[in-house]
């Protein structure tokens, strides 16, 4: 893994595949969305139905995560933010020594913000137990 920001395409690119994954099942089966739910668990029914096990909050939870078109959005939201978020190498004249910068954040001419920034940083903190995630990358 080259970088954060790499590696956070990687981890968007595998989430929008799984979402396609559960809209193309979805699309497939008779019972909707309790069938693929049931799928992606192994437990019959609907996450409502497990509120008693759960609680009500986990079930809210995992009903607003199992919408796999708010997956995707989510998806195409990160991916804009890690572009917006690109890097840049400041010009020597302006620093000692070569550093990458934010495109977005931080001035350019006065103060660069070393790259990868804390808005990287803090999207990549939910894929912190994925192997590759680095150390150095906690906000």
């Amino acid at each position: 893994m080259s970088n954060i920001a790499d590696f956070l395409l990687d981890r968007i690119a595998e989430d929008e595949a799984v979402a396609h994954a559960a809209i193309e099942d979805d699309c497939n089966q008779d019972g909707g969305f309790e069938d693929a739910y049931s799928a992606l668990t192994g437990q019959k029914g609907s996450p409502l139905d497990f509120v008693p096990r759960f609680g009500r909050a986990a079930a809210a939870l995992i009903t607003l995560t199992a919408v796999p078109r708010r997956v995707l959005a989510e998806c195409e939201a990160k991916r804009r933010i890690v572009r917006a978020h690109s890097r840049y190498d400041v010009p020597q004249e302006l620093t000692a020594g070569t550093i990458w910068a934010c495109e977005t954040c931080g001035d350019v001419d006065d103060s660069p913000t070393e790259w990868p920034c804390q808005t990287i940083r803090y999207i990549a903190v939910p894929y912190a137990d994925h192997p590759d995630y680095r150390g150095e990358w906690k906000p």
